[in-house]
């Protein structure tokens, strides 16, 4: 069994390799010059691509369409449908930043009200630097030329395989592309890219032969940009457009240390209150407080659980705050049937009881970084279209605003909020900015610059783990 084992592991890691190493070199295909557009060329075989397309941005990504607005490309006439995807419009699209090596998602569909033939009703595509195209098309069943349909290199080279999903169904491209590289007026490096459709590999580090034509042989300009736009083309059928994000591919180093500490640390720094009398008696404990995380009623006995708190002794102002959680399995009355929910709690002020005069992140299935004005406070609400809006708890003891987007995920999710004394707070899910205020102040209109953390529990299990903190001056 051991030795059946270590060839399973050997083999796998064998197959590893020889994939890395493909990807790593170029593609030997052979640009076919004399069949450009050739309807006879053999067609890429058609794999059906397993279910999902969407892809959350990472932290580091720059957004040009999440649904909101176009403010990420040059004035045009693609139009947004229900804050969630657009229509292409004549003119095609053109992004205002410039990019050369770069990641990119982007999700298109053909609408299945559209009626395609060939190249008709069906047809986009995305240039990347504005010159180097790949191409969109309904592919599931229409059938065209080769090198023009859905995932080519347009004119040049056809996908590996025909990973398209059928019409009305959205799909997903996921490139990775490497710029051209020139030397004293000469090409030195031929661009290259490689996409996976729906998550299928179909472009494996295959070189342009150069920009994208149409019916002619292509080949390198004397000189060519760095950088250029991304260019959605309109071929005069209305194409949808969903989630395109692009990360430059650059190195990117920590310029300084981050000094961070534990601010409920194991040797007991941090306090608990709970509003349980009964707690120590039946030997149940909301909070365990150990070496790198914070268990919250997992060894909690009985099927209900009152709400408590774990805070700080310690006071801050100007901080960073950061943690991860895990829901656990099990729920408790008063909320058994309701969502899992937890909180973190920062300028905490008075009592230290549940729900006490402060600022919360709140920490719930699905709303994770609403927030929460408790008490006494008020604030400014900064809206991610730039609006702005004020919270005042003293006229209504809770105020919520709810996040700009949904960035939670199944397993660890991680938080961090940033606040500046009384001048702002971001709240950040997976890297992600979903909620902004600023202007703290307190129930007697005096700035509200410091108070004291805390974590909630809330009738159901998680664990907080690596909370750290760190001061700013």
């Amino acid at each position: 069994m051991r030795l059946t084992r270590l060839k399973l592991f050997v083999t796998t890691i064998l197959t590893f390799a020889i994939v890395f190493n493909s990807i790593a070199q170029k593609s030997k295909r052979v640009y076919l010059k004399d069949r450009l557009h050739d309807v006879t060329r053999e067609k890429p075989v058609r794999v059906i691509p397993g279910k999902g397309t969407r892809t959350a941005p990472p932290s580091d990504a720059i957004i040009l369409f999440d649904g909101s607005n176009l403010d990420a490309w040059k004035p045009g006439n693609f139009k947004i449908v229900d804050s969630s995807h657009m229509v292409a419009g004549k003119g095609g699209l053109t992004s205002k930043q410039k990019f050369g090596d770069m990641q990119m998602h982007i999700e298109w569909r053909v609408n299945d009200t559209l009626k395609v033939k060939g190249q008709k009703g069906c047809n986009s595509g995305i240039y990347i630097m504005g010159k180097f195209e790949v191409q969109i098309l309904e592919s599931f069943v229409n059938e065209t030329y080769a090198d023009g349909q859905a995932g080519a290199i347009y004119g040049q080279f056809p996908p590996l395989v025909n990973a398209s999903t059928p019409q009305g169904n959205w799909n997903s491209y996921d490139i990775i592309f490497k710029a051209p590289v020139y030397e004293n007026g000469k090409m030195k490096e031929k661009a290259s890219i490689t996409v996976l459709h729906n998550g299928v590999l179909i472009q494996n580090n295959q070189v342009y032969e150069g920009p994208t034509l149409y019916r002619k042989v292509t080949s390198y300009p004397d000189n060519l940009a760095a950088k250029g736009p991304i260019y959605l083309q309109y071929h005069n059928d209305p194409i949808e457009y969903r989630n395109i994000w692009v990360r430059e591919v650059t190195e990117q180093k920590q310029a300084n240390k981050v000094d961070w500490k534990n601010p409920f640390p194991k040797d007991g720094l941090g306090s608990v209150y709970t509003t349980s009398e009964e707690e120590n008696e039946l030997g149940n404990k909301h909070f365990e407080v150990k070496e790198n995380r914070i268990e919250v009623l997992k060894k909690w006995k009985g099927k209900k659980a009152p709400f408590a708190i774990i805070t700080t002794n310690k006071e801050f102002s100007n901080f960073n705050l950061e943690l991860e959680y895990k829901w656990g399995e099990r729920k408790f009355e008063p909320r058994a049937e309701a969502k899992r929910d937890a909180g973190i709690l920062f300028h905490v002020q008075g009592k230290k009881e549940v729900w006490p005069t402060s600022l919360e992140c709140q920490i719930q299935e699905d709303d994770t970084a609403d927030l929460w004005v408790i008490k006494g406070p008020k604030v400014t609400v900064v809206g991610k279209d730039g609006n702005e809006k004020v919270l005042d708890s003293k006229v209504k003891r809770f105020q919520r605003n709810i996040k700009y987007n949904n960035y939670e995920i199944e397993g660890w999710n991680a938080v961090r909020i940033e606040v500046r004394g009384s001048k702002s707070a971001k709240y950040y899910v997976n890297g992600h900015l979903v909620n902004e205020i600023k202007n703290f102040f307190d129930e007697t209109g005096k700035p509200l610059t410091k108070g004291n953390i805390c974590l909630q529990a809330e009738g159901a299990e998680l664990t907080y783990r690596n909370v750290r903190i760190q001061e700013l001056k």
